[in-house]
């Protein structure tokens, strides 16, 4: 995410090894971390506050698995909740409890693309206020200093596009596109941000779109969605 748009989370642990470790996750993806060590003061700042990620360092007796059961009565929206477990069978009831996404102990380098591939991606799924159109367009986009950026648009809605990449495509990184959709003979413009990154795919939000391009993206989409099947054709679009 970007500095303006931060996802923000809460971490249950006791340890200073895993609070460690887990800034260090966090950091990498721009992630607002606080921590709590009591289980029950988390259900408390759960009340209050509108958080997109909870990690609980997940154990037999330790008021954890109640913190769990009780996200059911508070009203958390579209919010992950992963556990930090260090056998099979405590995940196992972790997940019976209601949770996520598990990330095992000790942390190693390993449990930075277990954090990518079983939380992260989940939160940038939950995030998403719309589902995206699946594409497959080869596109040239240009940097901020008109410098083009070799991209392949994979899926795209009124909000956003997805993106695959080589090379380096740093989150933040401002991006301009000229489309022209395909059955069509229209253009549209847009500027998007890239707000995540993942091995090589990459999430941008529209940043500049006018009213007119908006339109015109809106009315072919819904020409889509009533077709029911995703365009996968492939379609060399270029500025």
């Amino acid at each position: 995410m970007t500095p303006d748009m931060r996802f923000e989370a809460l971490i249950v642990s006791h340890s200073l090894q895993i609070l460690r470790g887990m800034s260090e996750i966090m950091c990498d993806l721009s992630i607002d971390l606080d921590l709590c060590m009591m289980p029950s003061r988390a259900v408390e700042l759960l009340a209050k506050r509108d958080l997109d990620l909870l990690v609980i360092d997940y154990e037999k007796e330790n008021g954890t698995s109640e913190l769990v059961k009780s996200l059911g009565s508070l009203a958390v929206r579209k919010m992950t909740v992963a556990a930090l477990v260090d056998s099979s069978s405590l995940g196992e009831q972790a997940r019976q409890a209601g949770v996520h996404a598990l990330v095992p102990k000790p942390l190693t380098s390993q449990s930075r693309t277990d954090f990518r591939y079983q939380v992260y991606s989940r939160m940038i799924h939950e995030w998403r206020e719309q589902p995206r159109y699946g594409v497959n367009w080869l596109v040239a986009a240009t940097d901020a200093g008109d410098r083009p950026v070799p991209v392949r648009l994979i899926d795209i809605n009124e909000k956003g596009v997805g993106l695959l990449y080589t090379g380096d495509l740093p989150v933040g990184e401002v991006l301009k596109f000229k489309l022209l959709l395909p059955g069509t003979n229209q253009f549209v413009r847009f500027d998007a941000r890239v707000l995540w990154t993942l091995t090589n795919r990459a999430g941008a939000e529209f940043v500049i779109i006018s009213a007119d391009h908006t339109a015109v993206l809106r009315k072919w989409l819904q020409s889509r969605y009533q077709v029911n099947k995703p365009y996968t054709q492939s379609a060399t679009c270029s500025l």
